[in-house]
């Protein structure tokens, strides 16, 4: 029977790392510890029997792995998987295959070792088409040595039938079951043990796992936290290979993000240490590669060969057959023909190998190429010629190749500007050649190229006449050989009038000549000149003022001249108060006109007339007020008032008697007068009425509230200056909550003429009570505990503005006698305006203090904040007897451990060493041991 050294070490792989699994089968993750369970003695070493030899680089040739999702995309449009595969088999050494295009006998073949199906995490549907179409192949596959890892976490709802003996993805709604969290029950797997590290037994993050695998046979890699029995990745031997069945998603959304993308490159690697293979072929030894030359005028030659040797590695017979080429002699063609030979083992005819070599015919028999005559060709209109291809005009023959290539130099595209030799080179498919040349004769054919200019609108000088130029700058002439001169008509420096001319130019290039014209309008455009002043204009008594174009233009001139001289104002009113812009238009005797602008400052400098009365006002209920209009006796302005004003228009019994009152008038370009009035205030005194309100007083912190007597007055009429307000009582307190206190207001006039009303106070507390309560208590009695009165012994403390007046009640009440067990205390304070304010805490009440309970208060013990920073707190709010603190890294590694020789309710731990990872604490107690995930940022 034949040896397979990989079935060899995969086997010593399984049984250490069973042999591991059994030893620590009481290592879960709620209490992994890696010294206590000798993971990283074991199994570091056991899976390292099996990955001593990994190399990334060189792990799979390509097609014997495969790695296969949706041709839709990939989960959450990331390439994670992929990078993975990279990661765990080397660039190359993999093929990516979709489900809607592969070739099951091809990617399922005997030959094929790994298959990575993945639908997950959008793409469930196309899985499960793809599966209902393939299953049997994928089993057949399996049994017969495959290792397969099939994966899905539908978002789409819907069970999966994953084969393989009854095996289901069973979907769960996420928004349902919400399982987020996952862990390795086995922390010493070898998916979590290497080769890329860091790992971690537990991860979590954005739903992890929303589904579950059903079925037999299984053996667990990762379930979910504190429900080993919903699964979410599993492994189970099928035949002569085996199989992975997952339920999670992409490993970018998990945390820790190095952990999780190194366990699915790990869980990759793992695929490779369950493949067995079951072939070990012969060895085949193909010869060098052979050339040989056809003799001349023949397109093949005979090779004489043998079969190449081989033999079997275990000892067997082989045999050898040829699989690809001509028999020995051959005749062999020209060019490259592969040999091939295959050897079979004669005792297993699946294990068989294959080897190549090359027999290359020579041909070095050259073609024969005839050219065409000399060509002629024109000058195009550069004065260049572009070389057509002329290789249609020649012929070429060849013994072995029915079309040899026949090519020119220059090529065609090769511009020349003079006659030149062409040279035809016919080459066989051998690379062997024959040339030929024939001449390309130039000649200059084309007249030059001439545009000449638009018309041309010219302008007359002082004299009233235009000198004509040269125009043959303003023309476009070009000829594609020679040089090019001008002619034109009438010549430069010729002075014509006013009107149209026509101009000629001519072109000559020595052999042809070309022509055109075109018109110049001569015209008269020169504009006046003329400038501007700015002035300054007084309106008159009536607001009026105006102005002749002689005030503004202080010069013109033109060269044809003068015809008219206007402006577009020259009128003001008081509405033109201000900056006014005026244009002047000059025109000349051509119908050119040119502007120049004037600001024009108009004023009003008059001022208004004011005009005041005297007048006597009463004040009867303390004020009175006045308006400018009623002092105003007649005031006017040609432009207009714009606004009266009075230096008083308020009057009290501080003004009675009379009173000078200025006005003043500003009119509406800002000039101002003033008068002044008497105005003389006079008081009625009438008979007093009292008129009452009801308020609401709230009571201070202090406990007291005082109120003025002007807040009962609901308007009451008769106080004149001199009257005066009152009441019986302004000062109130806690005694006075509850029904509306009666209250008396009284007004009294200057004559002192009284009338009074009765108002209701209501007295309010707004302030809430405060209690304070103990925390929780845990007390041992040795029979039934006695409760006390926690207010009295000062336990619980409250405050009120109104104290002497709060009511506080205990629940149970002091003196109740309380069995062992746990109770809520509650407590309420009630003040006189019913605010209330509670508080509670838990009482637990024990013979003796067992190790249970210390093993409850242990779940009190917390760390804050987390995740932390240079800082940690341990909070301990029941005073537990602490013995020490150990942090661990994820690897099991001890970080470091801190002893608790005192107890106290909260301990800071620096944390400034530790780099920014996660963190494994244990806690540890004379009654147990309590771990914490610690995050350091």
């Amino acid at each position: 029977m034949k040896k397979k050294l990989h079935l060899l070490s995969i086997c010593l792989f399984l049984i250490f790392s069973f042999q591991d699994q059994s030893a620590h089968s009481q290592c879960n993750s709620a209490n992994y510890n890696v010294q206590e369970c000798g993971q990283e003695n074991i199994g570091q070493q056991n899976y390292n029997l099996e990955i001593q030899s990994y190399n990334p680089n060189n792990l799979l040739p390509p097609g014997d792995t495969f790695y296969i999702h949706s041709v839709a995309g990939n989960s959450w449009g990331e390439t994670v998987h992929q990078t993975a595969m990279d990661q765990a088999f080397g660039v190359g050494n993999w093929t990516e295959e979709f489900f809607e295009t592969l070739d099951p006998a091809v990617v399922f073949a005997p030959t094929s070792r790994i298959a990575f199906i993945d639908g997950s995490d959008t793409f469930a549907d196309e899985l499960n088409t793809f599966l209902m179409g393939n299953l049997p192949a994928l089993e057949t596959w399996v049994s017969g040595g495959g290792i397969l890892l099939l994966n899905s976490a539908p978002n789409e709802g819907g069970n999966i039938n994953f084969g393989f003996g009854g095996s289901t993805l069973v979907y769960s709604d996420p928004s349902i079951t919400g399982a987020s969290n996952v862990e390795a029950p086995n922390p010493a797997h070898p998916v979590l043990l290497g080769p890329f590290l860091p790992t971690s037994p537990t991860m979590s993050g954005n739903f992890y796992s929303h589904s579950n695998i059903t079925g037999t046979g299984f053996t667990n890699i990762l379930v979910e936290t504190g429900n080993p029995t919903e699964t979410m990745l599993v492994e189970k031997a099928f035949g002569s290979g085996f199989v992975l069945f997952g339920g999670f998603t992409t490993n970018n959304f998990h945390t820790p993000s190095i952990e999780a993308k190194n366990f699915t490159a790990n869980l990759l690697v793992y695929l490779e240490s369950l493949y067995t293979g079951g072939s070990n072929p012969p060895v085949i030894t193909c010869p060098a590669d052979v050339t040989i030359t056809a003799p001349a005028g023949s397109c093949d030659a005979d090779y004489t060969f043998t079969f190449p040797p081989a033999s079997d590695p275990d000892g067997g017979t082989v045999t050898v057959i040829q699989t690809m080429g001509p028999p020995s002699p051959g005749p062999f063609p020209v060019g490259t023909t592969v040999l091939e030979f295959t050897a079979t083992n004669d005792d297993a005819p699946n294990e068989t190998a294959t080897c190549q070599y090359t027999v290359t015919v020579l041909d070095n028999e050259a073609p024969s190429v005839s050219c065409p005559g000399d060509q002629n060709e024109s000058f195009d209109a550069n004065c260049t010629f572009v070389l057509p291809d002329y290789t249609g005009l020649a012929s070429a023959t060849d013994t072995c190749d029915p079309a040899p290539t026949v090519t020119q130099s220059p090529p065609s595209g090769t511009v020349i500007n003079a006659t030149s030799a062409v040279t035809v080179t016919a080459t066989d498919s051998s690379g062997n050649s024959d040339s030929c040349t024939f001449n390309v004769i130039l000649t200059d054919d084309t007249p030059p190229l001439l545009v000449c200019p638009v018309d041309q609108n010219e302008s007359v000088d002082a004299s009233c006449m235009f000198t004509i130029p040269d125009y043959s700058g303003m023309a476009t002439a070009s000829d594609n050989c020679g040089t090019i001169t001008f002619t034109q008509t009438p010549p430069m420096g010729t002075m014509v009038p006013v009107g149209t001319t026509s101009i000629t130019l001519d072109v000559s290039d020595g052999n042809n000549t070309s022509s055109c014209s075109f018109n110049i309008i001569v015209e008269d455009t020169t504009a006046p000149l003329v400038s501007c002043q700015n002035i300054t204009v007084q309106l008159d008594a009536n607001g009026m003022a105006s102005i002749t174009p002689a005030d503004i233009v202080t010069s013109s001139s033109d060269n044809c001249g003068i015809a008219s001289t206007v402006i577009d104002i020259d009128s003001f009113d008081c509405s033109d108060v201000g900056l006014t812009q005026v244009t002047a238009t000059v025109t000349d005797t051509s119908g050119n006109s040119s502007i120049c602008t004037s600001l024009i400052t108009i004023e009003d400098n008059i001022a208004p007339m004011a005009v005041c009365q005297d007048i006597t006002v009463q004040l009867s209920e303390g004020t009175v007020e006045i308006e400018a209009i009623d002092v105003d006796g007649g005031s006017t302005d040609a432009c207009g008032i714009q606004s009266r004003t009075i230096d008083i228009d308020t009057f009290d019994c501080s003004n009675i008697g009379p009173n000078n009152v200025v006005l003043t008038i500003i009119d509406e370009n800002g000039n101002s007068s003033s008068c002044t009035a008497v105005v003389t205030v006079e008081e009625t005194i009438m008979p007093p009425l009292a008129v009452c309100q009801n308020i609401t007083v709230p009571l201070l912190p202090d406990g007291t509230a005082i109120i003025p007597a002007s807040s009962l007055d609901g308007g009451s009429m008769g106080i004149g200056c001199t009257g005066t307000v009152s009441v019986n009582i302004d000062t109130f307190d806690c005694s006075d909550i509850g029904d509306p206190i009666e209250v008396v207001f009284t007004v009294t006039n200057a004559n002192g003429v009284s009338d009074s009303c009765t108002a209701f106070v209501n007295v309010v507390d707004g302030f809430d009570p405060t209690i304070e309560c103990p925390d929780d208590q845990f007390v041992t009695s040795t029979g039934p505990y006695e409760l006390p009165d926690y207010l009295a012994i000062g336990d619980v403390v409250v405050a009120d503005n109104c104290l002497e007046f709060t009511t506080v009640v205990q629940d149970p009440p002091p003196g109740t006698l309380m069995e062992n067990g746990s109770y809520n205390i509650l407590f309420t304070a009630t003040d006189p305006s019913l605010n209330e304010a509670s508080c509670s805490f838990v009482l637990t009440v024990n013979d003796i203090l067992g190790t249970e309970d210390f093993a409850n208060a242990l779940g009190t013990l917390t760390l804050y904040p987390n995740p932390a920073g240079t800082v940690v707190n341990l909070s301990n709010p029941n005073l537990i007897d602490l013995d020490s603190i150990t942090i661990y890294d994820m690897a099991g590694r001890t970080i470091q451990t801190i002893p608790l020789t005192e107890t106290t309710s909260q301990k800071r731990i620096g944390l400034s060493g530790l780099a920014s990872a996660s963190y494994i604490v244990v806690i540890s107690s004379p009654f147990g041991q309590i771990t914490k995930q610690l995050i350091k940022e």
